[in-house]
């Protein structure tokens, strides 16, 4: 790209969002931009001028090339799909990425989120559209989770069964193999109101 073909995209990325670049950003733009084709930058900054990206701010020079700031927030979600078709609300889930078990708290918990219906409808469309979002925010704000998300049967029956507590399911990555991690193990304590054991 030349410098006056690199002018003429950071002019339309000022237009677009109505903002004038320091001097230092448009140096830094330049450094990052300068080895891609003036013709592939355009594309891409005007593609995001008319997706809903545009009221982000301006986009990043990464963005600029292509970079997809997306992909970690719809594997998130499909991560997230899979925990409720497979393990419902009964379960107790821990989720390996921490921003992802920050987003079901956010969302009203696991037993909120996991009732969700996982059809193709608009409603579920939404969902991931504010879904993403979400991820996107408490993903640059470093936000993390609570690990543990305890499900219906270990809220209901909590300490008064927990020899039949299955445990809680480890969530990764699509693609990888959840594990069951087992339940702690509590010592009897003693004996109360006469009982013996």
């Amino acid at each position: 790209m030349t410098h006056a073909e690199f002018e003429k995209v950071i002019a339309f990325v000022e237009g677009s969002w109505n903002v004038e670049l320091a001097a230092k950003q448009r140096d830094a733009y330049w450094l990052i931009l300068r080895d891609s084709t003036a013709e592939a930058v355009m594309t891409e900054a005007v593609r995001l001028a008319r997706s809903s990206r545009s009221r982000y701010g301006v986009p990043k020079p990464g963005e600029l090339l292509g970079a997809d700031d997306e992909a970690p927030a719809l594997l998130a979600w499909v991560t997230l799909l899979g925990a409720i078709d497979r393990y419902g609300h009964y379960d107790s889930v821990e989720f390996e990425d921490r921003t992802l078990s920050a987003c079901v708290e956010a969302l009203g918990g696991w037993l909120v989120v996991s009732d969700w219906p996982t059809g193709n409808g608009r409603e579920m469309q939404f969902r991931q559209r504010d879904f993403v979002t979400l991820y996107r925010v408490l993903e640059q704000r470093g936000a993390v989770g609570p690990m543990h998300h305890a499900g219906r049967f270990e809220q209901v029956n909590g300490d008064r069964f927990q020899q039949f507590n299955p445990g809680p399911v480890r969530i990764t990555a699509p693609g990888k193999d959840p594990k069951r991690l087992s339940p702690p193990r509590l010592l009897p304590g003693p004996p109360t109101n006469g009982d013996s054991r």
